[in-house]
């Protein structure tokens, strides 16, 4: 990966089991020095979903180490995806897994002053400019379809069991559109699956965001997850830029 310009960026990860599932299908990669985070949460059962984020997050690490590529706009970042999406559906061949394993996706590159992300599925992208939180991803979900379409309010989406229906993921038949974009490299980024999303509130999320140490701040909010249930895997990423 060619870094045009270097930021001082600090990185903390965090992946826990939870206290329900026996077995943890996240899977995180960081690197702050490389200006990297790569989040993904598995499905299928087993070692299907655990297989699928591992294998869909080496892909994206192999490429974006790999002195020949750099991302430097959202069509880059976008092939970077759609070429993970192929080699977990190449793999999941090999393991006659088609159609029953797939996974989420968050990437989130800093290069030069710009920030650049994609994701697929429903877990998720924060960004905290300093003064409030942003939710920059979109769930590809049926519950948030239903709500684009009127068919629901933000309340009853939220609570709505369609909520996890994914309307796409990675390894899944069919294919992708993932969401893509680029931000200033400024505040906090927060990339996280939904056994965190859906258990902390959106309120404590900011405020843990703007703690003055963004490892206390990482444990904690794996803690409050944990407090709440725990009922998923729980997996973050955060960053300062």
């Amino acid at each position: 990966m060619h870094v045009l310009e270097r930021h001082t960026l600090k990185m903390a990860a965090r992946t826990h089991v939870g206290l329900v599932r026996l077995n943890n299908e996240d899977f995180v990669f960081s690197d702050a020095t490389q200006g990297i985070a790569v989040l993904a949460d598995g499905m299928g059962g087993l070692f299907a979903g655990e297989d699928a984020s591992a294998v869909a997050v080496e892909a994206v690490r192999r490429q974006l180490l790999d002195e020949n590529f750099a991302v430097t706009s959202t069509a880059q970042i976008e092939q970077l995806v759609r070429h993970a999406h192929e080699v977990l559906l190449e793999y999941a061949e090999t393991q006659n897994y088609v159609g029953k394993m797939g996974t989420t996706l968050v990437v989130w590159v800093a290069l030069g002053g710009c920030s650049y992300f994609a994701h697929v599925g429903d877990s998720r992208l924060y960004h905290h400019d300093g003064d409030e939180l942003h939710l920059v991803s979109k769930d590809h979900t049926v519950a948030q379809r239903l709500l684009d379409m009127g068919a629901l309010t933000p309340r009853q989406a939220q609570m709505s069991p369609k909520r996890h229906v994914l309307t796409q993921g990675l390894g899944l038949p069919g294919v992708i559109h993932p969401q893509t974009g680029s931000l200033n490299l400024n505040g906090r980024f927060l990339l996280c699956s939904d056994g965190l999303s859906d258990l902390v509130p959106t309120a404590r999320i900011a405020e843990l965001m703007a703690a003055a140490d963004i490892e206390a701040a990482a444990t904690e909010l794996v803690r409050l997850a944990l407090d709440e249930g725990g009922q998923d895997n729980i997996s973050l990423i955060l960053i300062e830029a």
